[in-house]
C-alpha cells in the first residue's frame, strides 16, 4: 500500500500555530493526506505540520474516508479575498472513481466534504495554477489532463498518452509539466493553455516520479528507484539536461516508494542563537512574509515509514536533511518483555507527586532546597575521575535568569537501590567557538582522557531549522570535586572542537577496543572512543564512528562507518558516508557495554505513530555497529506511566485538570499532560532470575528525572539473543 502520492503535501498559507507571542511570526504550514491501513479498510488521513517551530511535529486531523485505493493528491485555491484563506481541495480514488473532497479552513478543523466525482481512476496527481485546478488522471492504463475552472465543474482534457504508473505533476511560471511512467521510460511532456506537447523522455523505469521547481532554475524530477535511494534530474524547456547529485542525498540506504515534492518559503533564516534569540527563529519571519522559493521540501515513503526531509541550501551546495517522523517502523517486529519497569524513584525536585499513602514523598536530591534546581530533564550517568556524576538538561532554577541552563550532579553510593543526588547550585557554562546555552542546547555525554574529562554538547538550536544545530566537544575546567549544592558558581567547561551539524549531532559513547576489524586508528595506546550518533532530532537513523582521544580533541580524528563488506567494517573520513546501523527516528540516544549482557545495549524511545506505540525499547548487539537485535519493550509510558486505571501507579501527569500528579515549573508546560522521554542506561547487574538494568527516565510533566528498574528475565534475554549473565 502507498502512502502518498507526488502531490500529497503542499505548503499551504494556513498559518500554523507556533504558540504565545510567536503567533506574530506565524509561518505557513504544511498540510498532506496519507494513507493507513487498518482492520476497517484504508484510511485516507489529513496532516499538518508548523513551520515556525523545528521542534513541532505532524498533527494528525480528520479522516476524509476508510475506502481509498491509491495515494490522494492536494492542492490550495487562492486566498480571496488576501485575508481569508483558500479552500484544500483533494482528488480521492476509490471504488467508485475519483472523487473530489473540499476543506474550508475557516470552517470546522475536521470537516473535509466530498464535493464533486469525476469518473474512473486509479491514479490521481493535482496542481492549483490561481483559481485553476489542474489534474491528471489515469485509468484503464491511460493518463488524461482534467481541468475545473474558477467557476463551473471539472472537464476532461486532452489524452495525454500511456501510463502504467503514478503521474508527476507541476506548475512553474504559468506552464504544467507532466512526467508519466510507462514501459520503463519516463514521458515528459508540458501544457499551456490547453495544448500538450512532447519535451522529451528519460530512460528511467520509476513507477512513482515526482516534479517540483528547482532552486536556482527549471525544474527537478524525483524518480524513486527499484532497490535504494532517489535518481534525481534536472529539467529545461526541452525535457531533461542532466542529472542532479545532493550529497548526502535522500534516503540513500533506503527503498523509497513514493515522494510528495514542496517548495517552500522555508530557510536557514538567521541563525539568532548567537545572540541569544534561537527560540524566535528568525527563519520563521521570514517564512510568514516568503513566497515558495526557498527549501524544497519532501515527504517520503521509505521502508516502512514516512518521514519529511529538507533540501537544506548552505553557501556553496545542498544536501537532504531528515526534518521529521511522521509514521516510523510500522512493519518493525516488537517483542513484550515478560514485565514492565517500575519507577524506583524521583531523583530532580523537591517532592514527588505520585499518590502514597502518609507523607508526601521526598526525591533522591531534595534539589530545590539543596541547590535550587526545581525541575530538569535527561540525566545521562558519565563516571569520570573515579566518581559517578550526572549530566541534566535544560534545567529551572530558583534563579530565574539561569532558565533552561544545564546542571550536574554528583552521584553518591551510586550502586545502592537508592543512590543519593547532589546537584550543583550552579548551572554548567560553556565557553568558546560560540558555543551557545540555551533550550535545547543540553550536555550529550563524557568521557575521561589523559588528566582531563570531557563532555559533549548541543548546541545552536534552531540553526537552519534543525531542533539541534550542531554537536560540540568540550574539556572540563572545573572536577567533581567542585560539585556542591550550596555553591552558585556556574560549573565550567571549555569548548574546543565543533564535532557535527550533519549525522552527528545527538552522540553517546562508550570506550571500544583499538584493534576493531579494519581499524581506522591501529596505532597508539588505549581504547578508541565509539561514538553512535543521530543527526535531525529525532527524525534520524543512528549510525557509527570512532574518535581517537590520543590526538589532538581540538581536532577530532574521527573515522566514520561507511559500510561492511564481508562483516568487516569500511570507514571513511568524510562524515557524508556515514552509513545507518539501526533505522528509526532517535533524538536522546543512549548505548553502552553491558558485562551482564555480555553486549552493546541501545535504550530509546519509540517514534511517532510506531507500531509498538509510546514506549522505552531495548536492542542489543555483539559488535558496536550490530548486528542489533528485534525490539523489546521494556515500558509502555501511556499504560503504566500515565495509568488511567490505577491513579496510585501514575507518576506523568496524565489530564489536564484534577490530577495530583505534576507540577508547574514553566509555561509551555503547567497543567498539561506529560510524556516520558530519554531512557539513559544507568547500570546493569546479574541477578539469580536475570539482569537488573535500570535507567534514567523524563517525564516532561511533571518536569522531572525518574530513576526506572527492569528485570530481564531468561525469556527476555532469548529475545534480545545474549546468554544470561
Amino acid at each position: 500500500m502507498l502512502p502518498i502520492g507526488s502531490t500529497s503535501m503542499i505548503q499551504s498559507t494556513i498559518a500554523g500555530d507556533t504558540g504565545r507571542w510567536r503567533a506574530l511570526l506565524r509561518a505557513p504550514r504544511l498540510d498532506a493526506l496519507v494513507r493507513r491501513a487498518d482492520a476497517d479498510g484504508v484510511r485516507l488521513e489529513h496532516y499538518h505540520r508548523t513551520q515556525g517551530r523545528p521542534d513541532r511535529g505532524w498533527d494528525r486531523g480528520a479522516t476524509l474516508t476508510a475506502a481509498s485505493t491509491a495515494p490522494a493528491a492536494l492542492a490550495q485555491l487562492p486566498d480571496s479575498p488576501f485575508w481569508r484563506r483558500g479552500e484544500l481541495v483533494a482528488l480521492v480514488p476509490d471504488d467508485s472513481g475519483v472523487a473530489e473532497w473540499r476543506h474550508d479552513p475557516a470552517g470546522e478543523p475536521l470537516d473535509w466534504a466530498r464535493t464533486a466525482d469525476l469518473g474512473p481512476g486509479e491514479q490521481v496527481a493535482l496542481v492549483a495554477s490561481g483559481p485553476v485546478l489542474h489534474a491528471v488522471v489515469v485509468s484503464a492504463g491511460r493518463a488524461r489532463h482534467w481541468h475545473r475552472p474558477a467557476e463551473g465543474g471539472w472537464v476532461a482534457g486532452a489524452d495525454l498518452g500511456p501510463c502504467d504508473g503514478a503521474p508527476g505533476l507541476v506548475v512553474h511560471r504559468g506552464r504544467l509539466t507532466a512526467a508519466l511512467p510507462a514501459a520503463g521510460r519516463l514521458a515528459l511532456l508540458a501544457g499551456e493553455r490547453g495544448t500538450w506537447r512532447d519535451v522529451g523522455e528519460i530512460d528511467d523505469g520509476t513507477r512513482a516520479p515526482a516534479l517540483a521547481p528547482r532552486p536556482g532554475g527549471g525544474l527537478l524530477l524525483a524518480a524513486p528507484q527499484p532497490t535504494a535511494g532517489v535518481r534525481w534530474w534536472r529539467l529545461g524547456d526541452r525535457g531533461a539536461v542532466g542529472e542532479d547529485a545532493p550529497r548526502p542525498d535522500l534516503a540513500p540506504h533506503a527503498r523509497v516508494h513514493a515522494l510528495a515534492l514542496a517548495a517552500t518559503a522555508l530557510g536557514g533564516g538567521v541563525d539568532a542563537t548567537r545572540v541569544s534569540l534561537g527560540a524566535v527563529n528568525l527563519g520563521g519571519a521570514f517564512q510568514a512574509v516568503g513566497r515558495p522559493t526557498g527549501w524544497l521540501q519532501a515527504l517520503v515513503a521509505e521502508d516502512d515509514s514516512v518521514y519529511l526531509w529538507h533540501r537544506e541550501q548552505r553557501v556553496h551546495d545542498a544536501h537532504w536533511v531528515r526534518a521529521a517522523g511522521l509514521r516510523v517502523l510500522t512493519a518493525e517486529p516488537t517483542h513484550r518483555a515478560a514485565r514492565a519497569s517500575e519507577k524506583t524513584a524521583q531523583i530532580s525536585g523537591e517532592r514527588d507527586t505520585q499518590p502514597s499513602p502518609g507523607d508526601p514523598r521526598t526525591t533522591l536530591s531534595r534539589s530545590e532546597t539543596v541547590s535550587g534546581v526545581r525541575g530538569t530533564d535527561l540525566g545521562v550517568r558519565i563516571d569520570v575521575e573515579g566518581r559517578t556524576l550526572m549530566l541534566f538538561g535544560d534545567t529551572h532554577w530558583g534563579r530565574r535568569r539561569w532558565a533552561t541552563r544545564d546542571s550536574i550532579a554528583a552521584v553518591t553510593d551510586p550502586d545502592a537501590d537508592l543512590p543519593g543526588f547532589e546537584f550543583h547550585g550552579g548551572p554548567l557554562k560553556f565557553a568558546g567557538l560560540g558555543t551557545t546555552m540555551t533550550e535545547y542546547d543540553v550536555p550529550l555525554d563524557a568521557f575521561s582522557h589523559g588528566r582531563h574529562w570531557y563532555a559533549f554538547t548541543s548546541s545552536n538550536h534552531f540553526a537552519r531549522h534543525q531542533v539541534m544545530g550542531r554537536s560540540m566537544l568540550a574539556r572540563a575546567v572545573d572536577g567533581p570535586d567542585a560539585i556542591a549544592g550550596a555553591s552558585r558558581r556556574p560549573f565550567r567547561f571549555e569548548t574546543i572542537a565543533q564535532v557535527s551539524d550533519l549525522f552527528f549531532v545527538n552522540i553517546s559513547c562508550a570506550p571500544v577496543r583499538r584493534d576493531l576489524p579494519g581499524s581506522p586508528f591501529p596505532d597508539g595506546a588505549g581504547p578508541l572512543l565509539g561514538l553512535w550518533g543521530a543527526g535531525s532530532y529525532r527524525a534520524d537513523d543512528l549510525r557509527f564512528a570512532v574518535l581517537d582521544p590520543g590526538r589532538d580533541l581540538s581536532r577530532p580524528a574521527i573515522a566514520y562507518l561507511a559500510g561492511l563488506e564481508g562483516g568487516v567494517p569500511r570507514w571513511s573520513d568524510a562524515e557524508a558516508d556515514a552509513v545507518p546501523i539501526v533505522r528509526g527516528s532517535y533524538g536522546e540516544v543512549t548505548v553502552r557495554w553491558v558485562p551482564a549482557l555480555a553486549s552493546y545495549a541501545l535504550l530509546t524511545m519509540t517514534g511517532p505513530e510506531d507500531a509498538a506505540g509510546g514506549a522505552v525499547v531495548l536492542r542489543t548487539a555483539p559488535q558496536p555497529w550490530g548486528p542489533w537485535s528485534e525490539r523489546l519493550l521494556l515500558f509502555d509510558w501511556i499504560a503504566d506511566g500515565l495509568s488511567f486505571g490505577d491513579p496510585t501507579r501514575r507518576f506523568i501527569r496524565a489530564f489536564a485538570s484534577d490530577d495530583p500528579v505534576g507540577d508547574d515549573i514553566f509555561g509551555a508546560q503547567a497543567g498539561r499532560p506529560g510524556g516520558a522521554y530519554a531512557p539513559y542506561l544507568y547500570d546493569a547487574a546479574a541477578r539469580p532470575d536475570g539482569v537488573r538494568l535500570r535507567y534514567t527516565l523524563s517525564t516532561w510533566n511533571p518536569y522531572q528525572v525518574v530513576l526506572m528498574e527492569h528485570r530481564l528475565t531468561p525469556d527476555d534475554l532469548a529475545v534480545l539473543g545474549v546468554a544470561r549473565g
